[in-house]
């Protein structure tokens, strides 16, 4: 419902860009209002239309002087109704039924005072009751007035800037090519899955696991003092920063734990292996010669050489400020993973998928630049932000996060690693962060100066990786330039049993197999269509980002939806036909996909198509 009632919106903008304006004031004042605000989606409104308003070329400051007008008199409103109605309010619908609701505002307007106007503005669930419950409670209207006004426009700039700013990056982004605003929209969401991850784990997991632990000690220690106090040592509960010791473990336990399952489940023939393959195959097709650029920058941050440098300044300033056990830990956990990694990588000797290195470094598992930049990031992130408040912390970590993921999807975009080797060099990186974080906390060297090391550090780290990256760039382009895959065969050959080399079934990105592909094809594609509407088949029309919203909303007859884009090995399918079965809910769909074979014969090379 309220995801149909956005699209029309939208749409409805999209044709009549000059109604933007009085549309987002009329969705912020609605959503400031007490009666409506707890169900109207004025904030998602807000933000798609911001969007939308910059891709259309619209003022995005006159945007923003809507949206704060709205949301001044939205609150307005309901001031008055509650300056007015002062505790009949309760006795009167919306408020009778749900009570709950004005008690909320009232205990947080005498909790916060006349701040209340301004911060409950930006919190969801009070930015409704707040201005009324202060007009309850008596409020001056000239103090309310100043507090909403300038918390008005606050949460205006907050949310129309982003929004736009986003749009009008997608629209220029657009022009040139699609797959880069889809790489422009990837970068996003990892920025923000890392700052969320970071954030629940800071505010809710990590509590748990220290009540968690306090109770294992507890247990442990009624059936044996000694045994008690070694648990509390490994928990760190007799130290002040328990919760930080917590924290260590938990994080250590996990990423160990998966990387094993990683490490498991990387033979051949596995699921997982077939999705590496799937996904390297999706995010090939994703390439464009912006993208290789960008990712070849990235990928370069943690390149041995930039490494190396930004090691020897923290490692250097550690010896400096003689925190020996400090600098002790630190150089056993870099060198821990420069040992680890290609040792495992001689043992495995799984091959990448394009053969760009020599000796060791031929084989991929795991990752060597996933592993150090994880690492790399976790031990300045450790040591730079001691002493910090917590949601600083969680930002950097977000940041470090965000950064060492990155390196490792240029990894696999470049087609240097596996997914999985990717996956598994990160966890390796991030548990050998999470150890050295543990035993730091235990020892914290009063002589070290976090904030100067912790830039020093990361400075160290972003101007080799500038000086190292320039120089290095046209190399780098010619090592990591896209590689033709598919195989070569002669008709002969193919047809002599070649064909069964194909999978007989449809592999998905978890690498399960799915559907039957229940033949193969090596004609022109044109060919096999014309034959197709010959007997009766109709071109579906392509799946394009503004028609994703069919599968929103209310329940739509079955011609009116277009059949799913479904992947196989990673690629779109190439031709995707349907046809009437006759029956009421029911139709036949045939989709064919690259099999990335190509057959020579005498009228050229043919592509191999499969079908189901």
């Amino acid at each position: 419902m309220i995801g149909q009632l956005i699209n029309t919106l939208t749409s409805f903008i999209a044709a009549h860009p000059h109604w933007v304006g009085l549309t987002v004031f009329a969705a912020t004042a609605l959503e400031s209002m007490a009666f409506v605000g707890s169900i109207f989606p004025g904030m998602s409104m807000v933000i798609a239309l911001s969007g939308l308003a910059a891709s259309l070329g619209a003022n995005v400051w006159v945007l923003v002087l809507w949206c704060a007008l709205g949301a001044v008199l939205g609150d307005g409103v309901s001031f008055w109704i509650g300056h007015h109605y002062g505790d009949r309010l309760k006795s009167i619908w919306p408020f009778r039924g749900r009570p709950e609701l004005l008690e909320t505002g009232i205990a947080f307007f005498q909790r916060q005072g006349g701040k209340s106007i301004v911060v409950g503005r930006f919190l969801p669930f009070t930015r409704a009751v707040v201005p009324i419950a202060a007009g309850m409670l008596g409020m001056s209207p000239v103090r309310f007035y100043i507090a909403n006004v300038l918390s008005a426009i606050g949460w205006a700039v907050m949310s129309v800037l982003p929004a736009a700013g986003i749009g009008l990056a997608f629209t220029v982004i657009n022009e040139s090519s699609s797959r880069v605003a889809l790489m422009l929209g990837l970068f996003i969401a990892v920025f923000l899955a890392a700052l969320v991850i970071t954030r629940v784990t800071a505010r809710f997991l990590l509590p748990w696991f220290n009540t968690l632990f306090a109770g294992v000690h507890e247990f442990i220690e009624a059936r044996s003092r000694r045994a008690g106090r070694i648990a509390a040592f490994v928990f760190g509960l007799r130290r002040r920063s328990a919760s930080a010791s917590t924290a260590w473990i938990f994080l250590t336990l996990v990423l160990m734990i998966a990387f094993l399952e990683i490490l498991e489940n990387i033979i051949p023939g596995a699921p997982l292996v077939r999705a590496d393959m799937a996904v390297n195959s999706l995010v090939q097709g994703l390439r464009t010669p912006l993208g290789d650029a960008i990712m070849i920058a990235v990928t370069s941050m943690a390149d041995a050489t930039v490494v190396f440098w930004a090691s020897a300044v923290l490692l250097g300033g550690l010896l400096a400020l003689r925190a020996w056990r400090t600098f002790g830990l630190a150089f056993l956990s870099l060198a821990g993973v420069s040992l680890f990694v290609p040792l495992l990588k001689w043992t495995l000797h799984r091959p990448r998928p394009i053969d760009i290195y020599s000796a060791v470094n031929a084989f991929s598992f795991p990752s060597g630049h996933a592993a150090f930049a994880a690492l790399l990031g976790g031990l300045i992130a450790v040591i730079g932000t001691r002493g910090l408040s917590r949601n600083v912390r969680t930002s950097v970590w977000a940041l470090v996060l965000t950064l060492s993921t990155l390196v490792g999807f240029s990894r696999v975009y470049l087609s240097a690693h596996w997914p999985s080797d990717v996956i598994g060099g990160l966890l390796f990186g991030w548990a050998m962060a999470g150890i050295f974080g543990l035993f730091e906390e235990r020892i914290r060297e009063p002589s070290i100066r976090p904030g100067l090391l912790g830039l020093a550090s990361a400075a160290a780290l972003f101007v080799a990786w500038g000086v190292h990256g320039t120089a290095t760039f046209d190399d780098a382009m010619a090592r990591y330039k896209p590689r033709q895959q598919d195989v070569r065969l002669a008709m002969e050959n193919w047809l002599g049993g070649g064909w069964k080399d194909v999978p007989s079934a449809r592999i998905d990105l978890k690498g399960e197999f799915e559907e039957p592909l229940f033949f193969q094809a090596a004609a022109p594609l044109a060919e096999i269509k014309n034959a197709l509407q010959a007997s009766g088949w109709s071109p579906a029309p392509a799946m394009g980002w503004g028609k994703m919203t069919q599968f929103i909303g209310a329940k739509k007859k079955l011609s009116g939806l277009l059949p799913l884009p479904l992947l196989h090995n990673g690629k779109l399918p190439l031709l995707t036909m349907t046809r009437r079965t006759g029956l009421p809910g029911q139709r036949n769909v045939i989709r064919l996909w690259d099999a990335g074979i190509r057959i020579d014969d005498i009228a050229g090379r043919s592509m191999v198509l499969v079908g189901s």
